[in-house]
C-alpha cells in the first residue's frame, strides 16, 4: 500500500485511509433496510456468531429488533450512542465539516455509476462551496476504500483503489483551497464512522445508502445537524423541505443513470 500511497498528493493523509478488502457480512445500511440479495444471510451470521459480534451495534440491534422487525432508527441511534459512548469513540469538533466519501468498487469503470460521474459529482459541489457561509476550520473526510467480496466487480481491483486516491487527493486539494485543515477519518470499525457522521454538526453526504442512512438516522432523531445536501440540488444550501425517501431517485437523476 505505501507504494500506492506515495505515488498521490498528500500522502500523510493517504495513508491514514483504511483498505477494507471483504466486508459481506457487517452490511448496517443493506441490513437496516433489508436490501439487496444477501441482508438476510448477514443478518443470520451476524446473530449466529456472538463471539464475533456481540459487541457491535447491529448484534444488539437485531438481537432486540428482530431480523424482521420493521426498521427502527429510533433504537438504532440509541443503541450506537450508548455504545459509542461507552467506548468513548472519537467525535468530531463542532466547526468541523464532515465529509463522507464512498470509495473502492464503486470507482471501478465497470462499475454502473464509475470514477467519470463520481468525479463530476465532486466537482460540481466544491464549484458550488465556497465555505463562506459555513466557515468550517476543518475538512474531515470520512471514508475508507471498501470492498465486499461478493465476486466481480465487488472485488478489491488497483484500478479502483487509483481512482479512489485520485479523488481524495482532489478533495484534500479542495479543502485547503477554502482556508480548512483537512483531516482523515478512517477504521476498520464500520460502527465508529457511522458514530462519528452522526456525531457531526456540519455533515455533506455522498453517492451511498450509508450516507442516506446516517442522515436519516440525524433527522429521525431530530439531531442539531447542518446537512450539506447536495445530492439533492448540488448547493450547500440547507433545505428543510427535503424529502428523503427520494434521495436515490435524486442521485439518479443528477448522474444521469437509468
Amino acid at each position: 500500500m505505501q507504494e500506492i500511497v506515495s505515488r498521490f498528493s498528500f500522502p500523510t493523509l493517504q495513508s491514514k485511509v483504511k483498505v477494507l478488502r471483504g466486508n459481506s457480512i457487517y452490511r448496517i445500511g443493506d441490513i437496516l433496510d433489508k436490501r439487496g440479495v444477501s441482508w438476510r444471510h448477514a443478518a443470520e451470521e451476524i446473530l449466529s456468531k456472538p463471539a464475533e459480534y456481540k459487541e457491535t451495534v447491529l448484534f444488539r440491534y437485531l438481537s432486540e429488533n428482530g431480523i424482521d422487525g420493521s426498521q427502527n432508527l429510533y433504537l438504532f441511534y440509541d443503541i450506537l450512542m450508548e455504545i459509542g459512548n461507552k467506548q468513548q469513540w472519537l467525535q468530531p469538533h463542532p466547526e468541523d465539516l464532515v465529509m463522507h466519501v464512498r470509495l473502492g468498487d464503486v470507482l471501478d469503470p465497470k462499475n454502473p455509476i464509475g470514477p467519470e460521474k463520481i468525479f463530476h459529482y465532486y466537482g460540481q459541489f466544491f464549484a458550488r462551496f465556497t465555505n463562506n457561509s459555513l466557515k468550517a476550520a476543518r475538512l474531515v473526510v470520512c471514508t475508507a476504500i471498501h470492498y465486499c467480496d461478493y465476486g466481480g466487480l465487488f472485488d478489491y481491483d488497483l484500478v479502483s483503489e487509483v481512482n479512489s486516491r485520485q479523488l481524495l487527493s482532489n478533495i484534500f486539494f479542495e479543502g485547503n483551497a477554502r482556508s480548512m485543515k483537512v483531516d482523515v477519518y478512517s477504521n476498520e470499525s464500520i460502527d465508529m464512522d457511522i458514530y462519528y457522521l452522526c456525531k457531526a454538526k456540519n455533515l455533506a453526504l455522498s453517492i451511498s445508502a450509508f450516507s442516506r442512512l446516517a442522515a436519516n438516522i440525524l433527522k429521525k432523531n431530530r439531531q442539531d445537524v447542518h446537512i450539506i445536501p447536495y445530492i439533492w440540488d448540488l448547493h450547500a444550501r440547507y433545505r428543510s423541505s427535503i424529502d428523503w425517501s427520494q434521495s436515490s431517485k435524486k442521485e439518479k437523476e443528477i448522474l444521469g443513470i437509468d
